[in-house]
Formats: C-alpha cells, sequence, structure tokens
C-alpha cells in the first residue's frame, strides 16, 4: 500500500524458496513493504478461465528483494459470464 492509502499494484516474478515467496523489487515497492509489511500478492490463472491463488502475508525487505511469508491464501476461480 502506498503513504496515501491505495494499493501499490506491479508484476514481478516470483519464486517459492523455503516456503517463502521471494521477489526482486524496485526502490519504491521496497520502501512500501518496509512501511507496511502485511502485502497481498496475486498469482492470475494463465488464461484468465483458471482459478488465481491470492496470497496473504508477512513481507521482510533485504536490498532489492523482498521475501514474504504467506499467512493465508485462497484460489479465486473466475466470474461466470452470462454470455
Amino acid at each position: 500500500v502506498r503513504d496515501d492509502g491505495r494499493a501499490q499494484t506491479l508484476a514481478v516474478p516470483t519464486q517459492f524458496v523455503d516456503g517463502t515467496l521471494l521477489a526482486s523489487v524496485g526502490g519504491r515497492t521496497a520502501a512500501n513493504a518496509v512501511a507496511r509489511s502485511q502485502v497481498t500478492m496475486v498469482f492470475p490463472g494463465a488464461t484468465g478461465q483458471q482459478y488465481s491463488l491470492i496470497v496473504d502475508g508477512d513481507a521482510v525487505v533485504d536490498g532489492e528483494q523482498v521475501r514474504v511469508t504467506p499467512t493465508w491464501a485462497v484460489l479465486h476461480r473466475p466470474a461466470l459470464s452470462d454470455g
């Protein structure tokens, strides 16, 4: 979350390492994670027709890397089209 309370959204390659999510980020994102360490990550399904994974977690910043320890997660199904 930014200083003004709006969500900080970006796309970053993420790895799952030793039970944590690890991503390389820029300085502004790292500063946001230091200031507000409770974060949410979204991993969309590849086609838009698949479930997305939403993960809440606690972030720790080490230089240009953020390590997120998951605290909650849910698979979210895409909305069904009436068409």
